[in-house]
């Protein structure tokens, strides 16, 4: 697993803490980097589908999306 998904999953499970729900756990096989118009994305997934998206910025940091573009969805 690359140091970019880590992050990504570690702060997926501490987004869902703070809501205070209980998160899916991500499938390491089916989550990964894309790219879709010149932005990368960390797609979070397992069995049940999407899980959570978010983009990668210019330096690095992460961004959750609560909507995002739905080519993303597609596996």
């Amino acid at each position: 697993m690359d140091e970019l998904l880590a992050r990504t999953i570690q702060a997926y499970y501490v987004a869902r803490r703070r809501e205070g729900t209980i998160a899916d756990q991500p499938s390491i096989s089916d989550s990964g980097t894309e790219t879709h118009y010149g932005k990368r994305y960390i797609v979070l997934r397992n069995s049940k589908g999407t899980l959570a998206v978010y983009r990668v910025r210019r330096d690095g940091g992460l961004k959750a999306l609560k909507r995002w573009p739905s080519i993303l969805n597609i596996w």
